[in-house]
């Protein structure tokens, strides 16, 4: 039952990614943004620090930037005027905000891991006063090579 609420939770904020959503996702986006979710939200759990909820407007800043890094064949959190910019042209205006990035990874669990053996990354996810994230992942690019790319922005509401 959990996990059909989480998706039916995740279909919903997915409904706000159609204007960012313009770069090819890999086939395993619908499966394996939602359980990224998941695995931020049970990290976070067990170290006493709040769950997260899917924003609509945080969805869409994250895949606009994963699809930004594949169209620039960039990696960086300072493209479109920064994190913030980005998620306050998406709609969500928080004052404290955080992003994590990450490259070449086929799946959620090694996402996850990399960020959780990099410590300013596993700062992001155990952020206090977050209440609200959004995910996003795009293919790489025909003869680009790196592997898709994942976004995580977080923000202390919208």
């Amino acid at each position: 039952m959990k996990r059909a609420i989480i998706a039916a939770g995740f279909a919903i904020a997915l409904a706000g990614t159609s204007q960012a959503a313009t770069c090819a996702k890999p086939d395993f986006a619908a499966s394996a943004l939602p359980e990224l979710a998941r695995l931020i939200n049970e990290f976070r759990a067990k170290n006493g620090v709040n769950k997260l909820a899917l924003a609509p407007s945080l969805m869409a800043a994250a895949q606009g930037h994963a699809c930004s890094l594949v169209k620039t064949n960039q990696f960086t959190h300072n493209g479109n005027g920064g994190p913030k910019s980005r998620m306050k042209r998406a709609g969500c205006r928080a004052k404290k905000t955080g992003e994590n990035i990450a490259m070449g990874f086929s799946s959620p669990a090694k996402t996850m891991s990399l960020w959780l053996d990099s410590p300013p990354h596993r700062r992001i996810l155990l952020m206090r006063g977050m209440s609200v994230m959004g995910l996003g992942v795009a293919d790489a690019l025909p003869g680009q090579g790196g592997g898709p790319r994942w976004v995580l922005d977080v923000a202390a509401g919208c």
